[in-house]
């Protein structure tokens, strides 16, 4: 029961993002938009398949691998709503990188080491 729900869910956040980026795709904000709900759609899939209890690793591998793209395309959306951010902005992007996380993670002010008191 939690699967089919989970798979319509899923299909009605596919037909949202389908109807975003039909909306507008010359836009910077739609195709991103519709890339983070596509994202988000699979993962809901892939959870809606593990329910199943069939093919476990299938599904498992597609929660995996929608799930690794959430945060990239919500930092995409973020940084281009409503309009695109300033330059001072490049850690955002470096952070996207693999190697970048680490760079992420020193120099952002907002990191775990900053909000713990000294």
């Amino acid at each position: 029961m939690i699967s089919l729900s989970l798979l319509f869910l899923a299909a009605v956040v596919i037909s949202l993002a389908v109807f975003v980026l039909r909306a507008r795709p010359e836009s910077t904000v739609n195709p991103w938009f519709a890339a983070f709900t596509l994202a988000v759609g699979g993962w809901m899939i892939g959870i809606g398949g593990l329910y199943t209890g069939a093919y476990l690793e299938a599904w498992a591998r597609l929660t995996f691998a929608s799930a690794s793209l959430i945060p990239t395309t919500f930092l995409y959306f973020a940084y281009c709503y409503p309009a695109i951010a300033q330059k001072h902005d490049a850690r955002l992007r470096i952070a996207n990188r693999p190697s970048g996380g680490a760079v992420f993670t020193v120099d952002f002010p907002l990191s775990v080491d900053a909000l713990v008191p000294a």
